[in-house]
């Protein structure tokens, strides 16, 4: 049976019957399923977390707390200037409300 001739297709029964013939079952290596198995396999010790991780959240926390203390900063500004403004239009409108005294 010729896999590469175009004059005789397999068919499904007879390509499953060739691969039977054909492939060998092979039993691996122990040095090779040992080295497999420690690239699949990840050990963790008694820690739960690494000392990057920890890092990396840590760090991502602080930059967190000082963008909320920055938003709160401009909003602290933002309350001051609105207040700031409301009085000079107070004090401007009071101003011209009072006569002159030499009129």
């Amino acid at each position: 049976m010729s896999i590469g001739s175009t004059a005789e297709r397999l068919t499904t029964k007879g390509l499953e019957n060739w691969l039977t013939e054909s492939l060998v079952l092979v039993e691996p290596n122990a040095k090779f399923v040992k080295r497999l198995k420690a690239k699949l396999i990840r050990y963790h010790g008694n820690r739960p977390f690494s000392g990057w991780v920890v890092l990396g959240t840590f760090a991502m926390a602080l930059m967190l707390l000082l963008t909320l203390l920055g938003l709160a900063l401009r909003f602290i500004l933002l309350i001051f200037s609105l207040i700031g403004v409301i009085e000079r239009k107070r004090k401007s409108r009071d101003r011209s409300r009072i006569p002159l005294v030499g009129n």
